[in-house]
């Protein structure tokens, strides 16, 4: 008897350069057009103190096992059919990822000769036998990274089986705008969650939101960035963090916007959090082919709830007379370049009595109409606490308002003028670390940070 093909024969497969891979540049993520140089070499698209060298790309691999491994089980039709069907399915995610300059700039090359198209390379040993121009170095993530082993992937062709192409076509190539939903729709939706902490954990660059009740939750984002640097796997325990994360079943998921570092963790969730609604911005711009397996999943579930972030999102994920939890848009208002997922991203607003809480994901405060006359107990900062200019930031409630950054602190000068504004406000501004902002050694680093709502006071934890 033949056996059945699962997810980890599928990696295997992968790894041990059994296959050939199809690679696609053109929908890796927003960053592409950060790395755009002229003849010269310099960077022409921004200022010198907004280049961040170590911000990977990440570019979108398939192969015919995952391919027919989807084919086969998100295909309603064709399920149960072969050897390919797994009870055990769940999303997954396969990406090349690639961080170093110069591979950046060639990689910029290999798209303009293959007009944005997939392309055929293999995984590869980097060595002498092959040419330099030819391969591109970067590493794996296979639900999570690992290290490239002095391994490449290695252009074969570029162009790729039509055969292929059609089946990638047959998967992937759906109009997703008609899952839109209004209002009278997503009321189906049953969020018992009645808050009482808000819990943000620290996976470096990402965002990962919990809102807890005693006997549910709400996620909020699972972007998880899932030590590709080796400096953060020395610093943080992601076993652990993922571990608590396995563990979680929330009464519904709900996604900010679709940039990598929000939902890059749903590879290592446990399979019942694909049991519950998401809830899901529409898609703007190019996205890749680990988003439509996801949503096209999520659907057979019968669980995707998706919002036209192009139009005005207002929606009450949960009320009482004590307390309410509001999901909303941000109106799409340019602000210092800032990309259109982002201006137009979901973002939560907790409102207790005379008290809010924002939970912003990447949304501007510009965006979400946020301002100086805007009274704010607790924030978790957009962006990472990235340089927002031409805004007004909230003010504190109170002497006790505190504002989260998303990320250890690894380059302050990045958010600078973000920072000194909401010190300025009068806000405490911490990393989610545990670091306090302009402390002279950042040497803090916990696992999350948990705000009480009831009580209005905060701790992390170890």
């Amino acid at each position: 008897m033949e056996e059945r093909i699962s997810r980890r024969l599928v990696f295997d497969g992968f790894l041990k350069n059994e296959e050939e891979i199809f690679l696609k540049i053109s929908d890796s993520n927003q960053y592409f057009e950060k790395h755009i140089y002229n003849d010269n070499g310099e960077n022409i698209n921004v200022k010198n103190d907004e280049i961040d060298d170590n911000r990977p790309m990440y570019l979108t691999i398939l192969t015919k096992n995952s391919i027919d491994y989807d084919y086969y089980n998100l295909n309603t039709e064709e399920r149960y059919n072969s050897e390919y069907y797994d009870k055990e399915y769940k999303p997954y995610l396969m990406y090349y990822v690639v961080d170093n300059i110069d591979e950046i700039k060639k990689i910029k090359e290999i798209n303009s000769r293959s007009n944005g198209d997939w392309i055929t390379v293999k995984y590869v040993k980097n060595d002498n036998r092959h040419n330099e121009e030819e391969c591109i170095k970067g590493n794996l993530f296979l639900n999570y990274f690992l290290k490239n082993n002095n391994k490449c992937l290695q252009i074969l062709s570029f162009d790729i089986d039509l055969d292929v192409l059609k089946r990638i076509k047959v998967i992937y190539d759906i109009d997703f705008e008609k899952y839109n939903i209004g209002e009278k729709v997503i009321n189906n939706i049953n969020i018992n969650t009645i808050p009482e902490k808000i819990k943000v954990y620290n996976v470096g660059h990402g965002n990962i939101n919990l809102i807890s009740g005693q006997k549910s939750c709400i996620l909020f984002d699972i972007g998880c960035h899932r030590g590709y640097n080796n400096k953060w796997q020395s610093e943080q325990n992601y076993n652990g963090i993922c571990s608590s994360l396995k563990n979680i079943k929330p009464d519904c998921v709900v996604i900010s916007h679709w940039d990598i570092d929000h939902y890059k963790g749903y590879g290592v969730l446990d399979k019942k959090v694909f049991s519950v609604p998401w809830i899901v911005p529409s898609l703007l711009g190019n996205s890749g082919e680990n988003i439509y397996r996801l949503l096209i999943y999520m659907n057979i579930k019968k669980s995707l709830y998706f919002f036209d972030v192009n139009q005005s999102v207002n929606y009450t994920l949960y009320t009482n007379k004590m307390i309410k939890i509001i999901l909303k848009n941000g109106n799409g208002q340019t602000e210092n370049g800032i990309t259109e997922k982002n201006r137009k991203g979901l973002y939560i607003e907790i409102t207790k009595e005379n008290k809010k809480y924002f939970l912003m994901g990447d949304t501007p405060y510009k965006c979400a109409n946020i301002n100086n006359t805007t009274q704010v107990d607790l924030l978790v900062v957009p962006h990472h606490g990235s340089n927002t200019i031409n805004s007004n930031f909230p003010n504190p409630s109170t002497k006790k308002s505190i504002a989260v950054v998303c990320e250890k602190d690894k380059n302050v000068n990045k958010c600078n003028t973000h920072m000194k504004e909401l010190v300025k406000q009068g806000f405490d501004v911490y990393f989610v670390s545990g670091n306090k902002y302009k402390t002279r050694k950042n040497t803090k680093c916990f696992k999350w940070f948990e705000y009480d709502i009831s009580t209005d006071t905060y701790q992390w934890k170890k």
